[in-house]
């Protein structure tokens, strides 16, 4: 099959679940084109990316500029999502995406991009689908009904979502795929092997609210009470380091908390894989934003490093609470510091939930088989 994929940012550290997913459809024989609105600086480690040529699969929307945009009529609808800069691009591609035999136009995302999509859909009459994941789906859902009526599948990573989007949007069950993220085990592997830090926790997550990171620092505090010599360090960057920073001054905890800000993905993976405890205390924001399943628990299980997490939207699909992780209310400050304790304390329970942490993580979240879902759906399309 040949897939145009129309994303966000091309790579993104954000985003790496996309660039997973990408190729292992190449390594499953299939073509891909990426179509990405923006341009990306971004350090993303991956061996797949050379050696798939993926730098010269993607393809910008704003290298197909014209001149003449023709009939603005036709792309006007698309404009409040954003995209007006874009709107010029779409005659060009669409035109492209026909001369080349795409045979599936697939949008990474529910927002932006599959706006984006929508329109080449329709301009092309390629069949559309797509993915849905947090963001894109709670808060930031432009043009859902036409979105879910064109699109021919409907992609999402956890039976939270797809009950959402049933009770919210409507969406036929016929048209949804339930399809983990998954991850490139194969890269974590070459990680693996170094010993477990019995004083670090970690931290790996954009520093936004529905991260829950306030509740981090707290819990932090507390367990500082019996553990003096613990430490938790955060990798990541966003518009709230500042307020975090305060609030750990605030509290005391200089020289036990370190704003790592951005690392890209080899490294703080080593982070993960050395961590005692991957603490993320994540919430449900006041607009509706919230996580998926986040793909840095998802490496955290895989490389043993047992996670305390919340009961947020597919999080509990992940994490057996007590069995390969914990899991407390979303502001349960105190529910969090205590099962970090658990977990510093008991090292043998930690090793034992890392071994089904990982074990969880083979079994639900491989990539083959859930790559497979999507092959075989957009088979099933094209076979129509």
């Amino acid at each position: 099959m040949r897939i145009a994929f129309i994303t966000h940012q091309f790579p993104h550290l954000a985003n790496t679940f996309i660039l997973n997913e990408i190729t292992q459809i190449l390594r499953m024989g299939h073509d891909v084109t990426v179509y990405s609105l923006d341009r990306s600086d971004d350090e993303v480690v991956n061996t797949d990316v050379a050696s798939y040529g993926l730098q010269d699969r993607t393809r910008y929307f704003l290298d197909y500029i014209v001149e003449d945009p023709g009939n603005r009529a036709t792309y006007r609808a698309y404009s409040p999502d954003r995209l007006e800069g874009y709107l010029h691009s779409f005659p060009q591609i669409g035109k492209e995406l026909q001369a080349e035999g795409i045979q599936i136009i697939h949008a990474a995302f529910g927002n932006r991009p599959c706006t984006a999509a929508l329109a080449l859909a329709e301009l092309t009459g390629i069949p559309l689908t797509f993915e849905s994941h947090a963001r894109d789906l709670f808060v930031d859902f432009y043009l859902a009904q036409e979105k879910i009526s064109l699109a021919e599948r409907v992609f999402t990573i956890s039976d939270y979502n797809k009950r959402y989007l049933m009770e919210e949007h409507g969406c036929p069950e016929e048209k949804l795929v339930v399809r983990r993220v998954s991850i490139v085990e194969e890269f974590c592997d070459r990680i693996r092997g170094e010993p477990k830090r019995d004083d670090l926790l970690i931290t790996v997550c954009r520093l936004h609210p529905i991260k829950g990171i306030q509740h981090a620092l707290q819990a932090l505090d507390l367990v500082r009470e019996t553990h003096g010599d613990v430490r938790l360090h955060i990798i990541g960057e966003g518009d709230l380091q500042g307020e975090l920073e305060a609030q750990a001054a605030v509290l005391g905890l200089d020289g036990s908390v370190v704003f790592e800000g951005p690392l890209n993905n080899q490294d703080a993976l080593r982070y993960v894989n050395s961590a005692a405890v991957f603490l993320l205390p994540s919430l449900i924001a006041e607009d509706g934003d919230r996580d998926g399943i986040p793909t840095a628990l998802i490496e955290s299980m895989y490389l043993e490093t047992p996670a305390v997490s919340t009961t947020v939207s597919g999080i509990p699909e992940l994490i057996d609470d007590g069995e390969d992780g914990y899991l407390v209310e979303p502001g349960d400050v105190e529910g969090l510091a205590d099962r970090v304790r658990l977990l510093l304390d008991d090292p043998e329970r930690r090793a034992e939930m890392g071994r089904k942490a990982r074990e969880k993580v083979k079994a639900d979240f491989d990539a083959a088989r859930n790559t497979r879902k999507v092959l075989d759906a957009w088979a099933e399309v094209l076979a129509t």
